[in-house]
């Protein structure tokens, strides 16, 4: 429908159950043997018979009565067919009349209208439930555009996570194009000079000034062929595509321990996912444990990959120093690092938790 195109919110049936209460209400507590909401498309010129209550009664009639309240936004009141004809210029059925009907605003414009008719009992204090009609087309209006509002604002975040993970995917494409040029650039290029170099050790007569130039020269080749391949190795990790996401952490978890004297309590289900998901858990997980590198002050840390039916959770605690977390207020290098675990986590349709205090450690749960 049209109507929920532009009114409507994510929950629809939601939507559609408030507007049927409404109309329900207008019927019942005026004692109208039937009662019913129609909202008006001005692109489309046309109307939704969107709810209703008892009978539905003079439909031919009814719709003229409908665009005369919309034209002009103002609540109408039919005793019987004189006023019919001589009001809204067409005929109703008696068992419809009497006919109250109520203008829905949005936006200062009539969007659509309320009705009742046909009460069962005191048609005579029929027209004094003008006032609650109107109160509840108020109601009605308010419901819409309030939910027009979050249908937009709701938009508006797809588009920023869109944005958003284009540009996750971007880093990720340009990760890997500047490890291809530094795989078949620099690091080639640095190992022909390499074999030059050794070749020219070969021939050069030992003890001299010389072969120790070239000694040491082969020296520092060799120690920039191993820093590239780590550049490599940081920016996208052979193994994260070779053997997953858990096979990598281990082997990260070892190289932590070995150079930091860390000790690491390490637990992980043995599992593969999606590469995008795994990229994405191994980022933020990376990123957690730089972020403890950096400010925990601390040498212990905990890492759990674990996974239950259609769920996996993981969790990077440390026992470092802590600090005072507000999620609405993140600053500074750290803040930037969490605010990227957090949206990463959204992008793989997930939850992010994470908590500190001063001097009680820093702990990072991401359920997708």
């Amino acid at each position: 429908m049209v109507w929920k195109d532009r009114y409507g919110s994510v929950a629809e049936e939601s939507l559609d159950s408030r507007l049927k209460a409404i109309c329900d209400r207008a019927g019942q507590e005026t004692g109208a043997s039937y009662s019913f909401l129609l909202l008006y498309d001005r692109e489309t010129s046309q109307l939704y018979n969107t709810a209703w209550y008892g009978q539905k009664q003079a439909e031919a009639g009814q719709t003229a009565v409908v665009r005369w309240v919309l034209s002009r936004a103002k609540p109408l009141f039919l005793e019987g067919q004189a006023d019919a004809e001589e009001i809204v210029g067409c005929s109703l059925e008696e068992a419809a009349l009497p006919l109250l009907c109520a203008p829905v605003m949005g936006n200062a414009d009539s969007i659509g209208v309320l009705g009742v008719g046909a009460p069962d009992s005191a048609r005579e204090e029929f027209p004094h439930w003008l006032p609650f009609l109107e109160s509840l087309g108020e109601l009605v209006g308010a419901l819409l555009g309030n939910q027009s509002l979050l249908r937009s604002l709701y938009y508006k975040e797809e588009q920023v996570r869109n944005l958003i993970r284009a540009t996750l995917e971007a880093q990720e494409a340009e990760r890997e194009r500047i490890c291809l040029e530094v795989h078949d650039g620099v690091t080639q290029t640095l190992a022909s000079a390499f074999h030059h170099l050794q070749a020219l050790e070969a021939v050069s007569p030992e003890g001299t000034p010389g072969r120790q130039l070239l000694l040491r020269a082969s020296a520092l080749l060799k120690q920039a062929i191993q820093e590239s391949r780590e550049v490599i190795n940081s920016l996208q990790p052979a193994t994260l595509r070779d053997l997953g996401l858990v096979a990598t952490l281990r082997q990260e978890v070892r190289q932590l321990e070995q150079e930091l004297g860390w000790k690491i309590e390490f637990k992980a289900d043995a599992i593969r996912l999606p590469k995008d998901t795994e990229t994405g858990l191994y980022r933020i997980i990376h990123e957690a444990i730089t972020n403890a590198r950096k400010h925990a002050d601390t040498k212990r840390l905990r890492i759990r990959l674990t996974s239950t039916n259609d769920q996996v959770e993981v969790e990077v605690r440390d026992w470092g120093i802590g600090f005072d977390y507000n999620s609405q207020d993140v600053s500074g290098r750290r803040g930037t690092g969490l605010l990227s675990i957090r949206k990463r986590a959204e992008l793989l349709q997930g939850t992010c938790d994470i908590q500190s205090a001063p001097g009680q450690g820093t702990t990072v749960r991401v359920k997708i």
